[in-house]
């Protein structure tokens, strides 16, 4: 097996056991028995937990921006926003699995994990610079600091949406309803 098929297998098993039980069903051991590999193969492919979780936020993260990103360049910045909270809503288990990994790095960034808190806010700064990029793509006029001030935004209105939807506060219809109905002033 080659070395990035080993990864793929490693973090698929990181990603079932986050959709199963989140953060605190991830451990080395666990990790193993999901990808039926050994504790030294985990080991040697991640050296702790905090490794295994960022480059499954990593790889998870990568795989929404590309989805998004993959699209037409949009016609607006309106547009650029609501694609983008659109694709970042928990819908599916991949989103969902993406947006269970975010939360639990924000919570370890939050009670006082400095690697994790620094591989969240990369992982934030990452996505806010791929909006700002599709922003401006999509509207020159704009100035970079009001597009990065759209996707601060955009982001923090998805990130609780999100969490409402993973919670069942809300229904997938709803929280779409409030993406498509997201009537921030672009002007």
């Amino acid at each position: 097996m080659s070395v990035e098929e080993r990864t793929d297998q490693i973090l698929d098993a990181v990603e079932r056991l986050l959709g199963r039980g989140g953060i605190s069903a991830v451990t080395m051991r666990a990790v193993a028995a999901e990808a039926g590999v050994s504790l030294r193969l985990v080991q040697y492919y991640g050296s702790s937990k905090d490794d295994l979780l960022s480059a499954a936020l990593e790889r998870l993260s990568s795989r929404s921006v590309d989805a998004w990103t993959g699209e037409a360049t949009p016609d607006s910045v309106r547009e650029c926003l609501v694609s983008f909270m659109l694709a970042a809503l928990p819908t599916d288990d991949a989103s969902r699995a993406l947006h269970r990994v975010g939360v639990s790095r924000e919570v370890l960034a939050i009670t006082g994990h400095p690697a994790a808190a620094t591989a969240y806010r990369l992982h934030l700064t990452r996505i806010q610079n791929l909006i700002v990029d599709q922003c401006l793509r999509a509207d020159p006029a704009v100035s970079p600091s009001r597009a990065a001030e759209l996707a601060a935004q955009a982001m923090s209105l998805v990130h609780g949406l999100g969490s409402l939807l993973m919670i069942d506060h809300l229904t997938a219809d709803q929280a779409r309803s409030a993406v498509q109905n997201f009537d921030a002033n672009l002007s």
